[in-house]
């Protein structure tokens, strides 16, 4: 079994992540739309493969929307101490000013910095750039994601689903119009969770991430890595797409 090179060996790999995660959103937000429109009768058995791709797809947006800001934030800290010098990421961030690099900096070494949630650095990066804060509905609809991926992530069961946050869920997703899953038996399920669970809000996180995303990254003046291979390599491997799926394999010779 071979051993991993050290630094000495030359390895300058420095992925960012957030587009693994934003692919993958994607790509299960389009696979529970398949099994939906396979079942246009509306049969809910078997449903466990139908929510795997919707929960995997919820998971996969709340973590790009975190990982994408902490990579903006550490890759300033670093290239601050003399970092990066040969990582082809370094251009993601060239565009900053060096004010707004080094309010970066310093905000992350405080201890508000090193506490600071997500959707608190996405404002404090448009502070630091000295620019606007973005309206309300982006904030907003990335707060609920965040919550729903919490609820399900530490969830806890209540009788009738009509206890926690299942009423609240309710309310704010149906407010938003958002599709509910249309393989749940109506007279025998709650809401939340399982009516909530389809392809629709699967597809809801991915555009509420990118929202959010895109609008922050385009108000300080940046094209982050997730948008360079969403541009290119999507079309590649576009979402959906699936190399194990039975209609892409070969046919088996007589």
């Amino acid at each position: 079994m071979g051993t991993m090179a050290g630094p000495e060996e030359g390895i300058i790999d420095r992925p960012h992540v957030s587009p693994w995660f934003l692919w993958t959103a994607e790509h299960n937000a389009e696979l529970a739309q398949r099994v939906e429109q396979l079942r246009p009768d509306g049969r809910r058995e078997p449903f466990i493969e139908h929510r795997a791709y919707v929960l995997s797809s919820l998971m996969s947006s709340a973590a790009f929307l975190e990982a994408m800001i902490n990579e903006l934030f550490q890759d300033v800290a670093d290239q601050a101490r003399g970092g990066m010098q040969a990582d082809y990421n370094r251009g993601i961030t060239a565009p900053l000013e060096p004010a707004t690099r080094s309010a970066m900096v310093y905000w992350e070494e405080t201890q508000e910095g090193r506490r600071g949630t997500a959707l608190e650095k996405y404002g404090k990066l448009l502070k630091c750039a000295g620019v606007a804060p973005l309206p309300d509905r982006p904030r907003q609809d990335a707060r609920l994601l965040l919550d729903i991926r919490n609820g399900l992530l530490h969830f806890r069961p209540h009788d009738n689903f009509r206890e926690g946050d299942g009423p609240r869920f309710e309310q704010e997703i149906t407010r938003r119009k958002v599709p509910s899953n249309p393989l749940v038996w109506a007279s025998v399920r709650a809401y939340w969770p399982e009516h909530a669970l389809g392809s629709g809000i699967a597809h809801w996180g991915v555009e509420v991430t990118l929202e959010l995303a895109n609008q922050t990254c385009s108000a300080v003046g940046i094209a982050a890595g997730y948008a360079r291979q969403r541009q290119y390599k999507w079309a590649e491997h576009p979402p959906g797409a699936c190399e194990g799926c039975p209609e892409t394999q070969p046919v088996a010779s007589s």
